[in-house]
């Protein structure tokens, strides 16, 4: 078969990262050509590497997202190859192959059809964007896996089409011009079409299976790809049509089941994306020292530990000496006071102990970085008593009342946690050996009264961490809404290589610095993963995850229960929604609002989710034109609006 490939390339820094050069090598053997059509720019090694596997390379504007990538693609390779059987268009939001590329090629080049994608939306759904004129979304082929044959090569209707294509300026109307309408559009002409992941039982229970069920279609379907936004998109509703809820579930399945370099994805998306999202995407927890297994060779992985415990106190001791398993490793422990020295080499002889007056595991790893770098792993076990300011008033308010206690019960909780997650060095060294993908290991936050929420950092604290950051020379994109990963108590398990920015005199300093309400270096670790390519995991037990889950579980039905009522507000998308609307209606009594933003709160007050959207959509479509296509393919520009909108 005379199949020809078009590959739509963007990426903001103009990076080819090496997924897609594997996707590429896989790719080349069934295309006699490919063209790459890079949306922006791509720097000089990129270049190097895309020409290697791509016969022809464009370089456009970004404009127009892929489809218009698709469209400049097509018209070039049909005036540059003759008697072409099928053009294939593909783009970099894919990860894979997993499988042979022979199981998928073979399969479709048997089947009597005119056009065909690797997935399809089920559709169904309402259509509450309503840019085009479908009131529920068709069933139709996704566009990141796509090809088409002879007949529609040649037969005028898809030259027409792409002529046709409006113009294209954001996601929805790239979904909503295109992916959205050409199944039916072609299929209406006539033309027969199929995907190669076949109608099956899931579609009872989702609208998008490539979303909703990867790891189903991998394992019982050898889909040969899975999205990026399976590790971008957090789990918020369990098998909807625009959220993720298995990048867990399939991390670990690449990583077990298949060849594939699971590297490839962690050094992608560490990359490109903010720790907060895809820490929240994939949901990591292990139970590492829970097992009952006993590792090979323990006493070699634990003489490549290096463990420093900070500032430890009497009673932190005895629970370390009776808990932990540190094998051979060399023990390091930081003391400020003269009788916790004492009885640290009393209670744990072969540690070596220093006296100091440092606090901060910047400026201990930096005092002893001559010790530890050397080894391939760390524990540092922070035992230190956790700040005293607070950034909730309703604390503060506690600790006036005179129940100091609570802070002390937090700090004795959080020093329990970690010591009982990171309790069998053995276990973790061994974990992030086989598991390259991650790079830190960090323990199960709390999620007491006082922390039952993660507050976002302020933009001050954001201003203080981008300097911190800058002075390790790390950069890294930071999340828009200010959140980050914050590893409560400050103890963690890591590859000893990523902290190799740490090893800087200037950065003691810095970290004093960057106290502002909280120390900002408890945010470091996942970070530090990050810089290096690596996905940060949470190591815990049975016994605390299970305490965590019941307790975020009342804590949850408490909150809920002020807002949600049984016969309206009874699930989680709409209680969100009017608590935001609740948030924004009261905010335009204290806080200058124009009319406009005043009306704007106020409806979102008191109109549920789907209304609001409703009203919104109707706004976009007065400031332009409407566009489907009719049944003859022809584009109509609607200025007169669906009475259903």
């Amino acid at each position: 078969m005379n199949r020809i490939g078009v590959f739509a390339f963007y990426d903001i820094d103009g990076i080819v990262d090496d997924y897609v050069i594997y996707l590429l090598e896989k790719m080349y053997p069934f295309f006699n050509g490919i063209l790459c059509v890079i949306n922006g720019n791509v720097d000089e090694i990129g270049e190097g590497k895309l020409k290697k596997y791509c016969h022809e390379m464009i370089i456009r504007p970004n404009e127009g997202y892929d489809t218009y990538a698709y469209k400049e693609g097509y018209f070039f390779v049909k005036d540059r190859y003759e008697n072409i059987d099928e053009i294939l268009f593909f783009n970099d939001s894919i990860f894979g192959p997993f499988f042979p590329l022979d199981e998928m090629f073979s399969k479709m080049e048997k089947k009597d059809i005119d056009f065909w994608g690797l997935s399809r939306y089920i559709g169904g759904d309402e259509n509450l964007w309503g840019l085009n004129n479908f009131d529920r979304v068709p069933e139709h082929i996704q566009t990141l896996f796509w090809a088409v044959r002879k007949k529609m090569i040649y037969s005028g209707d898809f030259d027409e089409y792409w002529r046709n294509l409006p113009e294209i300026t954001n996601y929805k109307e790239a979904v909503s011009f295109h992916e959205m309408i050409f199944t039916d559009h072609f299929s209406k002409l006539g033309c027969k079409w199929d995907s190669f992941i076949e109608p099956g039982w899931y579609d009872r229970f989702c609208l998008y299976p490539l979303m909703s069920f990867p790891r189903t279609l991998l394992e019982h379907c050898r889909c040969p790809f899975i999205k990026r936004k399976s590790f971008i998109d957090a789990p918020v509703f369990l098998n909807s049509p625009v959220k993720g809820g298995e990048g867990f579930a399939l991390i670990n399945y690449l990583s077990q089941k298949t060849d594939y370099d699971v590297e490839l994805i962690s050094k992608n998306i560490t990359r490109t994306t903010p720790v907060d999202k895809y820490f929240e995407a994939l949901a990591p927890v292990f139970f590492i020292c829970e097992t009952e297994t006993v590792t090979e060779n323990c006493e070699y992985i634990t003489s490549n530990v290096s463990v420093v415990i900070e500032n430890p106190e009497a009673y932190q001791i005895d629970m370390i000496s009776e808990v932990a398993d540190f094998g051979n490793a060399d023990v390091f422990i930081y003391c400020k006071k003269e009788n916790e020295e004492i009885i640290a080499k009393e209670k744990i002889p072969n540690a070596t102990v220093i006296n100091g007056n440092k606090s901060g595991f910047i400026g201990i790893i930096n005092e002893l970085r001559e010790k530890v770098g050397t080894s391939e792993f760390l524990l540092y076990l922070n035992c230190n008593a956790s700040d005293k300011e607070k950034k909730c008033d309703y604390e503060n308010e506690i600790l006036q009342d005179g129940a100091e206690h609570i802070e002390l019960e937090r700090d004795f909780s959080m020093f329990y946690n970690s010591l009982h997650s990171f309790k069998n060095v053995a276990y973790c060294a061994e974990f992030l050996s086989k598991r390259k993908e991650f790079g830190v290991l960090i323990s199960l936050n709390p999620t007491h009264d006082v922390f039952c929420m993660d507050y976002s950092i302020t933009a001050q604290e954001k201003e203080k961490m981008q300097n911190m950051l800058s002075e390790m020379g790390i950069k890294l994109p930071l999340s828009e809404e200010q959140k980050q990963i914050r590893n409560i108590g400050g103890s963690f398990f890591c590859c000893t290589n990523i902290l190799k920015p740490l090893f800087r005199d200037c950065l003691e300093k810095v970290e004093e610095k960057c106290k502002c309400g909280v120390s900002l270096t408890e945010y470091l670790p996942p970070i530090l993963a990050q810089n290096g390519g690596k996905f940060t995991a949470v190591s815990t037990t049975w016994e605390i995850a299970s305490g965590r889950l019941f307790t975020t579980k009342s804590l949850l039905k408490g909150l809920t229960g002020v807002i949600g009522t049984p016969d309206k507000f009874n699930y989680y998308s709409s209680i969100l929604h009017r608590s935001k609307g609740t948030l924004e209606f009261y905010e335009t009594f204290f806080n200058p609002k124009s009319f406009r933003e005043r009306v704007y709160m106020t409806l979102m007050a008191l109109l549920s989710k789907k209304c609001f959207m409703r009203l919104q959509n109707i706004k976009q479509s007065d400031k332009g034109e409407k566009y489907h296509y009719d049944t003859f393919g022809a584009i109509n520009k609607d200025v007169t609006k669906d009475d259903k909108n």
